[in-house]
């Protein structure tokens, strides 16, 4: 599903637009708004770090807006985007567990820097060797970043995938509960 009607019932999965020498983009999803003096806004969105890795001086923009504060994970693949705006936008906020397995969930992103999409499946667990979680939801290319969302709360951020034995793209995804008390 595309659309500016999605785009507006979900404003808190974002488009992020990196100056770099190929001009790359992601997504990402705000999970906190405060409200600063001058009367703006200001948001902290969580993103795949891969998708920062190629800013050029920092130039980082998140729907237009520029990225005034930028943290990786030192061993996870998720970055925290901090910018201001006058526009406002609603946060989804992380959940506070693991979601049990089977829950249904839907997976948002801006493929290659287009309109919002969103696929919906079921959330798998982790790998065999606990490196990452899966769902079985359909990733595009250019969905980095974007939100695993489960029982309306942010559970996971896409990092990358691979082709299962059906064709289909297998999202890998960095699970964000249980990193939840590092995430201010």
């Amino acid at each position: 599903m595309f659309g500016n009607e999605l785009r507006k019932r979900y404003s808190s999965v974002v488009p992020i637009q990196i100056n770099s020498l190929n001009n790359t983009s992601g997504s990402g999803v705000i999970y906190n708004k405060r409200l600063h003096q001058d009367g703006s806004f200001i948001y902290t969105v969580l993103t795949a770090k891969h998708v920062t890795a190629r800013a050029i001086d920092n130039n980082i923009w998140v729907d237009n807006n520029r990225v005034v504060y930028l943290a990786t994970h030192k061993t996870k693949d998720m970055a925290i985007l901090v910018f201001k705006s006058k526009e406002e936008y609603s946060p989804t906020p992380i959940a506070s567990k693991m979601p049990p397995i089977e829950t249904k969930c839907r997976l948002y992103g801006y493929p290659m820097g287009l309109e919002l999409y969103f696929s919906e499946g079921l959330y798998l667990g982790p790998s065999e060797r606990n490196e990452f979680h899966k769902a079985n939801v359909q990733s595009v290319a250019g969905m980095s970043g974007g939100p695993l969302i489960c029982n309306n709360q942010v559970v996971g951020i896409l990092f990358g995938g691979y082709v299962g034995p059906k064709r289909q793209t297998i999202p890998f995804l960095t699970l964000i509960t249980p990193l939840a008390g590092e995430i201010k």
